[in-house]
Formats: structure tokens, sequence, C-alpha cells
């Protein structure tokens, strides 16, 4: 597929919003409609996917080495992680070039998310506990889209974390879930964990709360592993014994095999409810002890929201974590956590919500790139 040199021209540039992980990039066009209660960003009607194939033998750096690489900026890759370097910037690049070809425009606004610890610029990623290190990240994207032939209307300013830009989606988007409270936790879980707040009104990545409350990598569950490993999507898949996307022998994803009745699965959700229920209550009681605040609500988010929206599992995910999250308010929150949260011994309603938008990321990730192109 080409453009049309002649429809491009007559074209706006095309809005785009880019959500990236370990397992590919999705890339939507997004459109804004003006409304009331002001701009609000909803999906238009073109949107791709390009998976990230693994490297073989990739294990990413220990934390610690890291963290000492980028203090230094002397950063030490391995070929793996070099060549895994360059499927994720070949796969965004080819996300956003395929959203272009389809929308018939080669102007483009981007706006990119990813996970792991952003440069001080914010235009790469300097440290990541699932994929690979990109310090370059903003400058190789905008290399490999001039050389498909798109052009920028503004420079990518910086790439987000994905935890900041879903909070954001949930905030401007149509439908999103913080549009109506005030305080607001955000947890997505997909290859990891995402997180972000709504405090006050604002919103806030988890590294810019103060004071500080431990990330859900941080934070060590009853079992003594971390919430990370037990809320993400890829961390269920792995205790059921699938990978990310279908193991060599087609064994089904663990919702799969819970719609059928296996009990192994069954049991694997029952025992992610009750992690659900134990890692939000912990929430409430930070936010509580450090802010004074309670909170309005917890968006779960990315994979684990669809999970924990998916009728099927409903009995054995959504209904036992609600349950479990109220007998643990009641039995450790403060008062008026408590007061807030539970109602005649049962979860209040709209407190503990599964977010039907799965574009939320690329949503937040224009939206903020919008703002600071403004600014």
């Amino acid at each position: 597929m080409q453009l049309d040199p002649a429809v491009a021209r007559t074209k706006k540039p095309v809005l785009i919003g880019v959500d990236g992980g370990a397992s590919g990039f999705r890339a939507h066009e997004i459109v804004v409609r003006e409304t009331p209660s002001g701009a609000r960003f909803a999906l238009g009607a073109h949107t791709a996917t390009e998976h990230v194939e693994p490297v073989s033998g990739f294990v990413p750096e220990v934390l610690d080495r890291q963290r000492e690489q980028a203090a230094a900026a002397q950063f030490e890759f391995t070929n793996e992680e070099r060549a895994l370097q360059g499927r994720w910037i070949h796969a965004a690049s080819r996300a956003i070039w395929r959203v272009a070809v389809l929308s018939g425009s080669d102007t483009l606004r981007v706006g990119v998310c990813a996970p792991g610890l952003k440069t001080g610029d914010g235009r790469g990623i300097e440290l990541s506990l699932h994929g690979p290190r990109i310090p370059d990240f903003v400058d190789a994207l905008e290399q490999s889209l001039v050389l498909d032939g798109l052009n920028l209307s503004e420079p990518i300013e910086r790439v987000v974390s994905d935890g900041l830009a879903c909070a954001h989606g949930e905030e401007l988007a149509e439908a999103g879930l913080f549009v109506d409270i005030r305080h607001g936790y955000y947890i997505g879980g997909g290859s990891g964990v995402a997180e972000a707040y709504k405090l006050d009104g604002r919103i806030l990545a988890a590294d810019e709360l103060e004071p500080r409350i431990q990330k859900a990598w941080q934070i060590r569950a009853d079992d003594g592993r971390s919430f990370e490993t037990l809320l993400s999507a890829s961390g269920i898949n792995r205790d059921f014994g699938c990978d990310a996307e279908a193991d060599e022998d087609g064994a089904p994803f663990p919702e799969v095999a819970a719609h059928a009745g296996d009990k192994r699965a069954l049991d694997l959700f029952r025992a992610r409810a009750l992690r659900l229920a134990e890692f939000c209550a912990a929430r409430l009681v930070a936010i509580h002890e450090s802010r004074g605040l309670v909170l309005d609500r917890i968006v779960i988010g990315q994979r684990l929201g669809q999970l924990f929206l998916d009728p099927g599992l409903e009995a054995c995910f959504a209904k036992p974590a609600r349950e479990a999250l109220a007998s643990r308010l009641l039995a450790t929150a403060p008062p008026d956590v408590r007061e807030a949260w539970v109602v005649q011994g049962e979860l209040g309603r709209r407190r503990l919500m599964g977010s039907p938008l799965r574009a939320a990321a690329a949503l937040g990730a224009l939206a903020l790139a919008v703002a600071v192109g403004s600014d």
C-alpha cells in the first residue's frame, strides 16, 4: 500500500496514539470532539497492531546493574537486547505507518507510551523490567517514520509511561472511568503492571507521589511473590502454563479453560481474585495514611480489566474479588475508608470497576502529546 500524494496533501494531520509493550505496539487513529465539559478523545476509524517477536536468549539486565549504567550514562547492551531494541522500534513505526496509510495522510501528530523508567528528557527508556532499554527511543522512532515517507506535524516530545497514559485516557475519553471522580487509582495488567493516580482532580504517575508509595513490583503478597507477578496478565498466563501469545502445544489461555469449566483455571482465577483484593485494600490504606484521602474508585484496566469484566469469569474472579475486598476493608481499613467503600457488608457500587476502554493508553498518550505541543 502507498499513500496517494494528492489525497495526503488535502488531509489535516492524522492524530495517532500508540500503546507499546513487550508483546507489541498498537496504533490507533484518534479523534477529538468538543463537548460541553471540554475536549473528549475517542477512537477513529483505523487501528493497527504489530507484534514483537521475542528474541531467543534475551534476559533483562538485573535492575541494580541497569541503575548503575543509567546513572553513568554508559549502557552495556547484549546482542540480544540490541536485537530486541530494533524489533520494538520496527513494530512501533510499522503500526503508525499502517494507520497513516489507512487514513490517507502522510502527515501525523503522534503520542507514544511504553513501560519502563524514562530518561531525564523523557525521550528514551533507561530501565526496563520486561523489555529492552532504548535510551534513544524517540529519536530512533522519528528517524524510522521519516524513512517510511511520513511527516510529523510536531516532534514527538517524549515517550510516556503506560500507567500515566491509561489514567489520562480514563480522564479524557468519552467513556472514561476517571471522568466523574476526584480521587482514584488505576491498575492495569498486561506484560507487567501499570499504575497511576488521580488525586484532588490531578493525574499523577506513581513516581510523582510525595510521599512515595511502593509500586506493585516492589510489594510482596502473602505468598511472597510480587503483585506485579500476580496481577499481570502475563503472570496469570505463565502460572497456567501458556505464553503471552500461545504455547507450542496450542494450550488454551486460562480464561478459555475457565469458560469450559476447567478446575485448575477456575482455581487460578479465584486465587488471583484474593490477591487483587489484598492489593487494592493495601492501596486504599496507603493513600489514606499518606495523603488523608479516601479514594472514590479503583479502575482495573488493560488485559486484567478485560478479564475482570468477562461475564464468564464473574463467578470466579470479579465477584470473589469484590467480596474479599469488602471483607478486608471491614477488618483492616480506617473507619472513613470502610464506611465509604462497604455498604451493609458489601462493596459499594462503582467502587471497584473494570475498564472497557481497551485503548485508554493510546488515547492518553495522544492527549498528552497534544497538551505538550500546545504549551
